[in-house]
Order: C-alpha cells, then structure tokens, then sequence
C-alpha cells in the first residue's frame, strides 16, 4: 500500500507517530529513523517524529523501494 500517512498537528508543528503508519510502513520505517530524531514529547507514550522525516523517508525511500518491487 503506498497511502502516506497524514500529519498531526501541535503547538504548529506536524508530527506522525509510529502507530499512524500502515503496518507495511511502520516496520521500515522504524529500521529507518535515528533514535535521536524522534520528538521529546509524548502522546499517549508514544514517540513523536517530525513530518518532514517522515516525508523524506517515504518520497525518497519508500516509494522507490515500492517501483523497484513492481518492476520485479
């Protein structure tokens, strides 16, 4: 499934959690993302990731690896 996920929003500022993401997506992208990129703040105990990582990750990574997959 290549639906990218939609932002949250607080104080201004985009945000997804981990659990906002298809499960597909979830899993790469947790492999993906650096520990200290993750938001101090917490909702609901789970971490926060800026959107823009998140943005980078699936345009760049995701999808690409997703084409290359339909081409085999």
């Amino acid at each position: 499934m290549n639906r990218k996920a939609s932002p949250q929003y607080f104080d201004g500022h985009k945000f997804i959690t981990i659990s906002d993401l298809p499960v597909d997506q979830s899993s790469m992208f947790s492999k993906w993302i650096r520990t200290d990129s993750f938001i101090p703040n917490r909702i609901n105990g789970e971490k926060l990731i800026k959107y823009e990582d998140y943005e980078h990750w699936f345009e760049l990574h995701y999808t690409t690896e997703k084409n290359l997959d339909q081409l085999l």
